[in-house]
């Protein structure tokens, strides 16, 4: 009986349509916010310069790589109009036999809430484009000659926006972001030879994060 139930819920499972994130994803946000909302730039009142190399499933071919560098940082920073902040970030993504390498600026209005400026309401928006790109040589197939798949590399340069809200005091934050604005309307796609590649057609990304700090001792806070 329970070997039929199990049959039961796999068909079910395979019968189900299945859906999965294509953008990038971070396991630590928190040190990376410019990723996934404009309205991060200049947040940390300075200079900021962020790196990061991924790599995982080490040792299988295809395995996914990503790498991005990001500076952002307050415009006029120490003056009481310091209201602008500005970053730009680079990435680059690979997955099998697919990629994706993209270059955004970022512009965001922070307005303050308090004479002691602790509190703002941040407000972003964020430009750029990603050339996307499909390898036939890293496809694995039976027959070949096959017209779907590329000879060498088809790829895509598609002009993308994205915007955001971040609010932040002290002690909480949060942000609501909206990434990948222009694919709806996109019509260039993943084209080769008159066939247009779906399964990588981008789409639209919303994003919602928040944050607290918790005081553990008069040293140590957690966040």
């Amino acid at each position: 009986m329970t070997k039929k139930w199990f049959t039961v819920v796999l068909l079910l499972c395979l019968a189900a349509g299945s859906r999965a994130q294509q953008s990038v994803q971070f396991s630590q946000y928190i040190f990376n916010g410019l990723s996934i909302n404009p309205a991060y730039a200049g947040y940390k009142d300075v200079l900021h310069l962020n790196a990061a190399y991924r790599q995982q499933w080490t040792g299988i071919d295809g395995a996914p790589r990503t790498a991005s560098v990001s500076l952002d940082g307050p415009l006029n920073r120490g003056a009481k109009d310091a209201n602008v902040g500005l970053g730009v970030q680079a990435m680059m993504d690979n997955l099998g036999p697919q990629s994706a390498v993209s270059l955004y600026a970022s512009y965001a209005y922070r307005i303050r809430l308090d004479e002691e400026d602790t509190r703002r309401l941040c407000l972003g928006i964020g430009v750029g484009a990603t050339q996307y790109g499909l390898s036939g040589k890293d496809l694995v197939y039976l027959d070949n000659g096959d017209r779907i798949i590329p000879d060498g590399s088809a790829k895509s340069t598609a002009p993308d926006a994205r915007v955001g809200i971040y609010y932040y005091t002290p002690s909480l934050y949060i942000g609501v972001s909206a990434l990948d604005l222009f694919s709806k309307y996109s019509s260039s796609g993943y084209k080769w030879r008159g066939y247009t590649y779906e399964s990588i057609k981008r789409k639209q990304h919303v994003y919602l994060t928040a944050g607290y700090m918790f005081p553990v001792n008069d040293n140590i806070y957690l966040k």
